[in-house]
């Protein structure tokens, strides 16, 4: 018995969601190992897509192929925060995954207050991943910066809630690191 050459082709992708680490029906880029459930990958895939039965590459690959053909020239931090976000979705739409794969604990993708003891007696404006996810997607943000912003309000959030938990506040601040570097990569932007 041989496995077909299909079957072998599978096997080279991953079992659970690249974002929620999760098993289920899951979506496989034919670039890379990485896998999806339709609704954690941002754009989520619509079911047309599945049905076609045509290459699909996942936003990560999406990305990473016109990466110099969108930002060839260094950009300002300043800059990159004004620009109309319907010209950057691929970008704002990889940072966000990223930042969701790198999440490990998975502490940022659902709203806190599912889960936190007397958060919005704290935090004011409250924000999620999940939140981001829906709002990039119904093209809710104007600008780049506006996307960022909410990154940006996660993270103070976090700082706010876990002043008294180190091992929270540290996590925050880990991911907080990481997607600094990551826009820096993204936009072309010099240290």
């Amino acid at each position: 018995c041989k496995p077909s050459p299909k079957d072998l082709e599978n096997e080279k992708n991953d079992d659970e969601c690249w974002v929620c680490k999760s098993k289920g029906k899951l979506v496989q880029c034919d670039v890379c190992p990485r896998s999806f459930h339709q609704e954690c990958h941002v754009p989520q895939v619509k079911e047309q897509v599945i049905k076609e039965d045509k290459p699909w590459m996942c936003i990560f690959c999406s990305f990473k192929s016109i990466q110099e053909l969108l930002y060839p020239d260094e950009q300002k931090l300043e800059d990159v925060m004004t620009h109309q976000i319907s010209r950057h979705m691929v970008a704002c739409s990889y940072l966000l995954l990223f930042v969701y794969s790198a999440d490990e604990k998975q502490i940022f993708p659902t709203n806190p207050e599912e889960y936190l003891e007397a958060y919005t007696s704290i935090i004011k404006t409250p924000m999620w991943l999940g939140k981001m996810a829906e709002k990039l997607q119904k093209k809710l943000y104007k600008t780049v910066g506006e996307f960022l912003a909410d990154f940006e309000l996660i993270f103070t959030n976090c700082t706010t809630y876990n002043k008294n938990n180190a091992e929270f506040h540290a996590v925050g601040k880990h991911l907080k690191q990481l997607l600094d570097q990551e826009i820096r990569k993204v936009f072309n932007i010099p240290d």
